[in-house]
């Protein structure tokens, strides 16, 4: 048994480096940008922008003070909620550089334009020009945030600081003007409804309007089709309301330390048998 078993040996090794590579690699905060244009199917333009760049060469939206929310699904009552009283989700005190100016960087919008914002897991968002160079009083800049001043008041945690100590980001928030009522600067469901036609909408499970849907994290690329997008338009689907608390993603990093400690184990009592 002692060679079989000192002929798996390396396997154990191996496996302890892909789940370490995976946990240290999925769902990463990220700190640049690839920003392309798009025309008839082929690149046209590219640029790759980090966020110490941004931050020193465009404008930044956010002071690292102010919260900015959006709102997750609301299952009882009006689920457009017009008030925006219920289920908000707190993105952190953020600062970033707005879709707009980014978009400056590789010659600008145009009519009927429409950008495509992209995380690293997949996970896309499309939206007009118009808005994004318009997006009117019920809304805000669409912004890229790359720095989390203050953690929020509950639900998910995101880290302060810049990323990738802000490991939520970066992240697309759509920084609405305050409230009157709440006096906070909300981007609820109604908002939405105002501001987007029914395709850039999102409703969680295809049934409830949720601006939360619209705040992806880990953003990687920013894409300008030029006449707008013509592939397909489905994205992963964010299955969860994120109601629970969550840490950085991958792996556990407890069930990470006893999977290795374990496997250690078992390869040291293979070599002393062997």
């Amino acid at each position: 048994m002692c060679p079989n078993l000192k002929r798996k040996f390396p396997f154990f090794l191996i496996l302890i480096l892909v789940l370490i590579t995976v946990s240290t690699t999925s769902g990463a905060p990220t700190t640049s940008l690839t920003v392309s244009v798009i025309e008839n199917n082929s690149t046209i333009m590219e640029q790759v922008l980090d966020y110490k760049w941004m931050e020193q060469n465009l404008p930044v939206v956010g002071d690292g003070i102010t919260h900015y929310y959006h709102q997750g699904p609301v299952f009882q009552g009006d689920p457009w909620n017009p008030n925006e009283s219920l289920n908000l989700r707190d993105m952190g005190a953020i600062k970033g550089t707005s879709v707009r100016d980014i978009c400056t960087i590789v010659g600008g919008l145009e009519d009927g334009d429409e950008v495509m914002i992209k995380a690293a897991d997949g996970y896309h968002v499309q939206f007009s020009s118009d808005f994004i160079l318009s997006p009117g009083s019920h809304a805000g800049p669409l912004t890229i945030a790359w720095y989390n001043g203050a953690e929020s008041g509950a639900g998910e945690r995101q880290g302060k600081g810049y990323v990738p100590e802000y490991f939520t980001g970066m992240r697309l928030v759509i920084c609405a003007a305050q409230n009157p009522e709440t006096k906070k600067h909300v981007f609820g469901n109604t908002d939405m409804n105002i501001t987007l036609p029914s395709q850039a909408q999102y409703f969680y499970s295809g049934l409830y309007p949720s601006t939360s849907g619209l705040s992806p994290k880990w953003i990687s690329e920013v894409r300008i089709y030029r006449g707008g997008f013509m592939g397909d338009r489905s994205a992963p689907i964010k299955d969860t309301p994120e109601l629970i608390p969550t840490q950085k993603s991958g792996l556990s990093p407890i069930f990470l330390l006893v999977f290795i400690v374990s496997s250690l184990g078992l390869a040291w009592r293979i070599r002393s048998e062997s």
